[in-house]
């Protein structure tokens, strides 16, 4: 009797764990294409669909620090993101969901511009668009890890961020 005492919850978590894959579908203009899967490395300017809620990576520039708080590492990178709550829960969107790595190495978060990083609680409905700052070495290209935080197992997803060549005044 004790044995089905404590199995029952761990056997009830397991199966609930199962049943809460998080789907990613790229949603081009009526394409959509559906995966379970988050190995598939996205490109910039993708629509994704993840569960209910859509985001969109619009832009990565680089841009120029301001006078008092230099870049340690050589350049900054500045991120715009489209983001939408289909959902009827309230999501949670921030800066610290997402990583960009180059050569192996995760970038540093740059905090010197006026403009805020993205950080947005959106209720069914609301949109947000913001910016990710990242203090970064000089690489060819990067990657953008994406780990939603109001999914229920550890989805993580790649966007494939291509070197920015133009450099932007400062925010």
């Amino acid at each position: 009797m004790k044995k089905i005492f404590y199995t029952l919850p761990i056997t009830v978590l397991l199966l609930l764990t199962a049943c809460n894959q998080t789907s990613v579908e790229k949603v081009s203009g009526e394409e959509r294409s559906s995966s379970t899967k988050t190995d598939e490395a996205y490109q910039l300017g993708d629509t994704l669909k993840i569960d209910d809620v859509i985001i969109k990576i619009t832009e990565a520039k680089q841009t120029d620090p301001i006078q008092f708080t230099k870049s340690k590492k050589g350049k900054i990178v500045t991120i715009d993101v489209d983001v939408r709550n289909n959902s009827k829960d309230p999501i949670f969107i921030d800066r610290h969901d997402f990583a960009l790595i180059s050569k192996g190495e995760k970038a540093v978060g740059y905090h010197g511009y006026e403009e805020l990083p993205l950080s947005e609680e959106l209720n069914r409905g609301e949109q947000a668009d913001g910016k990710l700052y990242f203090d970064v070495k000089p690489a060819s290209s990067y990657e953008l890890v994406y780990k939603p935080n109001f999914t229920a197992d550890q989805t993580e997803i790649h966007f494939d961020i291509p070197a920015p060549t133009s450099t932007a005044s400062s925010e």
